[in-house]
């Protein structure tokens, strides 16, 4: 109880300085991960330059802060090479819209996820998950930016991750439904890097369709340094190549930058 308490305080104590869009992550940390594990995983990001709904180029800058503490699992293999994966993710918010100065800070929406995976031979892993996010976070209609999406939205996703020595590739397969609002979208992020000694240098790719026809690819380096094993800090710069809208009109390109760090907690009573 007194872990849990002192992981609550850590939370608090640093949502204000973390994170905008943080994920679990596969890859060495599947394989290396616990059967449980409680991680924290903070990103601190800024965006700059985007459009309005019907498309003119708008300056928005937007800066966020956001800390999931997650409780996440998985079994040893079940069924041949086949073992089961759980995470719940509870998010600490903090976003400011500086063009249009609004902000807002505290809890989002809480995101529940599981499905199996698969352990392929010595380099490979695969996951398959179903994931559902539930309106905890606050939503105001009539606000730019808020903690949460004011509905229950859910999605499915296939990730692959291999490693080879110092090269390391993760691909995420991902769709998206939002619950009330028709903007479903499928979405694929490639990740390629290599290792030397504790750091990590690759690229991180992003595209993104949205079923009422938009669709962004953004594309850009990555940076990260392995203080020890299963904690790291990771650095992202992001420009969007190419941008399209299911309007009419410019759609200008932009950019974004985050810094991720991940560090994993001991779960109370495990050695």
């Amino acid at each position: 109880m007194k872990q849990l308490i002192s992981i609550g305080l850590l939370a608090a104590a640093i949502a204000a300085g973390a994170a905008s869009v943080a994920e679990a992550e596969i890859g060495e940390a599947l394989q290396g991960a616990p059967p449980g594990q409680i991680q924290i995983v903070g990103t601190v990001s800024h965006t700059d330059k985007a459009v309005d709904q019907v498309g003119n180029e708008k300056e928005n800058k937007v800066d966020g802060r956001r800390l999931d503490l997650t409780l996440k699992g998985k079994t040893k293999p079940v069924v041949g090479p086949m073992g089961l994966f759980g995470a719940v993710s509870v998010p600490f918010i903090s976003t400011n819209n500086r063009t249009i100065d609004q902000s807002v800070a505290g809890v989002g929406d809480v995101i529940f996820e599981a499905g199996p995976y698969f352990r392929l031979g010595e380099h490979w892993n695969l996951m398959t998950t179903g994931r559902v996010s539930l309106p905890t976070g606050s939503n105001d209609p009539k606000r730019k930016v808020n903690l949460g999406s004011g509905q229950t939205d859910s999605g499915a996703s296939l990730k692959v991750s291999g490693v080879y020595g110092p090269l390391t590739i993760d691909s995420v397969t991902d769709y998206n439904h939002k619950g009330g609002v028709p903007k479903d979208s499928l979405g694929e992020k490639f990740t390629l890097a290599g290792k030397y000694k504790k750091w990590q240098f690759g690229t991180e790719n992003t595209f993104t369709y949205g079923l009422d026809g938009s669709r962004k690819f953004t594309t850009g380096p990555l940076v990260r340094y392995n203080f020890k094993e299963g904690i790291h800090l990771t650095g992202v710069f992001g420009k969007d190549v190419h941008a399209q809208g299911p309007y009419q009109g410019r759609t200008p390109e932009g950019y974004s930058t985050s810094l991720r760090f991940r560090m994993p907690l001991k779960i109370p009573g495990r050695k």
